[in-house]
């Protein structure tokens, strides 16, 4: 919901500047191989304005922020630790798709046609193959707003590719004007072999093109910011660099599930609770683990809303 910490170069992340924050997050996964099906269960902790950061207030929910969750309760947005792994926006990529297909209409170039007619397919398939069912809003044992979602992304191996060769366009288009002799070499060499993103057993492995500077800032802030995204010290994550490539390995490859947690430290704005309860309504703090664990087994959406 945060602007992202890292460039969005590669994967499904369609980013939107955004005004509502989630200060904690608990994702635990699982690839169902047999099935081709990753299933995730996503808890969102200590949801709040994010004006409130700087603030310190209980500001006002602004329209904006309504039409956010309006937005998330639809079911057609996910987020995963402030969108720096990824974010699943469905709104945002139909509009992308609409506006590739009014670029097709017009008289451009075969080269372009085939770039615009290879991205309507791989946004397609994102659309068709992800899925994401709300659960229901509640208050936590510190009285933080608290949420949680299923999300689903079905045939895998048929998705994957097409996610790889977008990941291949884009970097083809990045400019490396700011990357050294060895970085501009190696990124060209890596181009047409390199699986950006990957997954074997229960491991995930994804690449992204980003300069050291870019890459120390960033890793500086993780490291030493309260809110940073995982504590690649205490969990099943791995971040690895290699300039112009840094990569994030999640879970491990004879995990059954991964769960990756950032614990929440912010309250939510009581301003931000009270219009949640009339729009939506809490529930009381559900049976979270069981919840999961029938998911993540069964990897069956609950039915109903």
């Amino acid at each position: 919901m945060r602007a992202c910490r890292w460039p969005a170069a590669f994967g499904i992340s369609l980013l939107l500047c955004s005004c509502i924050d989630f200060n904690g997050q608990t994702l635990t996964y699982r690839y169902d191989r047999a099935g081709d099906t990753l299933l995730m269960f996503v808890v969102y902790e200590a949801i709040h304005v994010a004006a409130e950061d700087k603030a310190g207030a209980d500001p006002p929910v602004t329209d904006k922020e309504k039409e956010q969750l309006e937005s998330v309760n639809r079911g057609r947005r996910a987020f995963f630790f402030d969108n720096w792994i990824s974010e699943f926006d469905g709104e945002r990529i139909e509009r992308e798709i609409g506006e590739a297909r009014r670029k097709l209409a017009e008289a451009v170039p075969p080269a372009d046609r085939a770039r615009l007619k290879a991205d309507v397919e791989f946004f397609e398939a994102v659309i068709k193959t992800v899925r994401v069912k709300n659960g229901r809003f509640y208050l936590n044992g510190k009285g933080q707003l608290c949420g949680w979602q299923y999300v689903t992304v079905s045939g895998v191996s048929r998705l994957l590719p097409l996610i790889n060769a977008w990941a291949k366009r884009m970097v083809q288009d990045m400019k490396t004007e700011g990357l050294g002799d060895r970085a501009r070499q190696r990124l060209r060499a890596l181009v047409d072999k390199e699986d950006w993103v990957r997954i074997d057993g229960n491991q995930i492995r994804i690449r992204i093109v980003l300069p050291y500077d870019d890459f120390a800032k960033n890793r500086k802030e993780m490291m030493n910011d309260s809110r940073k995204p995982l504590d690649f010290r205490t969990q099943d994550a791995v971040l690895n660099y290699d300039e112009p490539v840094a990569e994030v390995i999640l879970g491990r490859l004879d995990q059954e599930t991964t769960t990756l947690s950032r614990p929440a430290e912010d309250k939510s704005s009581g301003a931000l609770v009270a219009y949640v309860k009339e729009k939506y309504g809490l529930v009381p703090e559900p049976d979270l683990e069981k919840l999961r664990r029938e998911f993540i087994r069964s990897g069956k959406l609950p039915e109903g809303d």
